[in-house]
């Protein structure tokens, strides 16, 4: 069906004859712009099928029927032309190209680089472009879990380590990592995620293990570089491509139950910390008064000894004397001893003193009455008229 204004059935669009003038389509020797005074004349589609048929048939060979021998040529040409192309490929700054024929890593001198290339299209060979500029990360010693990835959870079987003295340590990190040679990442290592990770842990163990612990937990820097390097060369013996960017020491603690006994020990030792202050306050405080009291002590024994001496020494000076006045004088001083001494006995005792020239007095010696305590009074005698 043509599109026509039931005028014209020019497919191009022409203006027919006897139409306003100022110009019209391709025949007519001018063109009409939208918003012009008339519309221009819709396009034959059918007359475009048709002049397109008759171009095809020429090329075909001409004539009514369809000449195979001449056009299967030039189809199978098309199509392998069109084939061939299909074996062309880009790889951008950021990607390198692996290359496979049938199946077989072909280009393992060097990946493609940056640029257009060209290898055999499918089924033969097949291209595999990759992104190695991206840096990927894996944690050591812990796992980063929960719906917003900042919930961390340990992982002791990976973060205890023995250390060179040997203490143990916990330690997280993690390891920064991209792709050096796409086509040892994909060849040469099973699992490159998980050879990075027990390479960095083995390295980490290697140089914890040559360190003290307190080295280990202050020079957090130089391990970390040193994890590294020695990370880097586990990856390279095995031909992995991978190229570690760094390695990043987050945590170097002791384990919580060495934690838990080093608190208990802390505590303990600020106990008997406090209770050897104590103690020392005490003893500061009750040496300086037993000290005073021993000197108390010592000088009334000074002075108990002082007296005794002196005493004993007045008592032998008082003997001399009194032996020496014996010695002048026996007499006197045995009358004076004689003396002294009855003084002494019958000094507190009931006594009658007659004297010796009375006369007419009985003598009279008041005995005492069996089971009768008291004693009768001394009787006088009646004196003689």
């Amino acid at each position: 069906m043509a599109w026509d204004n039931g005028n014209n059935n020019n497919p191009w669009g022409q203006k027919p004859s006897g139409g306003n003038s100022g110009g019209g389509g391709f025949g007519g020797g001018g063109s009409r712009r939208p918003g012009g005074g008339n519309t221009p004349d819709a396009p034959d589609i059918d007359e475009m099928l048709r002049k397109s048929q008759e171009q095809l048939r020429r090329m075909m060979g001409g004539g009514d029927g369809f000449n195979f021998k001449k056009t299967a040529p030039l189809l199978l040409a098309a199509g392998v032309a069109l084939w061939l192309a299909t074996g062309i490929y880009t790889v951008k700054s950021n990607e390198q190209g692996v290359e496979l024929t049938f199946g077989k890593w072909s280009n393992v001198a060097a990946p493609s680089t940056e640029g257009l290339h060209y290898h055999w299209p499918a089924p033969i060979g097949q291209t595999v472009v990759m992104d190695v500029t991206r840096q990927r990360i894996i944690t050591v010693g812990y796992v980063v879990a929960g719906r917003d990835q900042q919930t961390r959870q340990d992982v002791p079987d990976e973060s205890l380590m023995v250390t060179g003295d040997e203490n143990l340590i916990d330690i997280d990190f993690r390891v920064t990592w991209n792709i050096a040679n796409a086509g040892d990442f994909l060849f040469r290592v099973d699992e490159p995620e998980a050879a990075v990770k027990r390479a960095a842990e083995s390295a980490m163990r290697e140089i914890v293990g040559r360190q003290s612990f307190d080295v280990n937990r202050r020079e957090l820097n130089e391990l970390s570089r040193a994890a590294a390097a020695r990370t880097q060369e586990l990856l390279n013996q095995l031909q992995s491509g991978i190229r570690i960017d760094g390695v990043s020491v987050e945590a170097t603690n002791p384990p919580v139950p060495v934690v838990n006994a080093d608190r208990d020990l802390q505590n303990a030792t600020n106990e008997a910390q406090k209770a050897r202050i104590e103690a020392d306050g005490y003893r500061m405080s009750i040496i300086p008064r037993a000290e005073g009291q021993a000197l108390a002590v010592r000088q009334e024994a000074d002075a108990y000894r002082e007296k005794v001496i002196n005493q004993a020494k007045g008592d032998a000076e008082r003997f001399t004397s009194v032996y020496q006045a014996y010695q002048a004088n026996k007499d006197v001083t045995k009358t004076r001893m004689y003396l002294e001494t009855m003084e002494k006995v019958l000094g507190g005792a009931n006594k009658l003193v007659i004297d010796s020239g009375a006369k007419g007095l009985a003598p009279y010696l008041p005995l005492p009455i069996p089971g009768n305590s008291a004693q009768p009074a001394p009787r006088t005698a009646p004196a003689q008229q």
